[in-house]
């Protein structure tokens, strides 16, 4: 399922409509947050929402390496490696 986005799509309905769209739609993107997984690091190759994680399955160590994103939703840009 891919991420619901409605920016620049409600702006002719009331503010407080707006207000309701806008949680409902947060509320249904974090019902599809992604687990990946793959060689390599997800940066500049992985489109990413804020929350999705990576798990890098290449090579001894890279295998306890675990990624998540916190870029711009929809970009490639701004996957964070957790510690392990």
């Amino acid at each position: 399922m891919s991420r619901v986005n409605i920016e620049g799509r409600i702006d002719a309905l009331p503010l407080e409509v707006q207000e309701v769209m806008r949680d409902i739609v947060a509320e249904l993107n974090d019902l599809t947050r992604r687990i990946g997984r793959g060689p390599g690091t997800p940066e500049n190759r992985i489109v990413g929402y804020r929350g999705d994680l990576w798990q890098r399955t290449d090579g001894g160590a890279a295998k306890q390496m675990i990624y998540v994103f916190e870029g711009t939703d929809g970009t490639t840009t701004g996957w964070q490696q957790l510690r392990t």
